[in-house]
């Protein structure tokens, strides 16, 4: 089993779950995602975005992030 990617939880009320990361994967859930949800049902997302990390899946996940964010930014130019 390879090492299991790191967990962050950031303040956001919409409920999400991803892993992005180039090299090292990390694994981002939301508040919004944590209070919504039992332990249970946690432990099923994050083994989730886990199997996500150890596909390789997180650069899909992150290049796509960097594209839509570069998409907006020159939209308003």
């Amino acid at each position: 089993v390879e090492r299991v990617p790191p967990l962050f939880v950031t303040q956001d009320p919409r409920p999400q779950a991803m892993c992005v990361g180039m090299d090292e994967p990390v694994i981002v859930l939301t508040t919004g995602l944590v209070e919504l949800l039992d332990e249970e049902e946690l432990r099923a997302v994050i083994g989730h975005e886990v199997g996500h990390a150890l596909s390789g899946h997180s650069v899909y996940r992150t290049i796509l992030l960097f594209l839509t964010t570069m998409a907006l930014k020159v939209a308003w130019i």
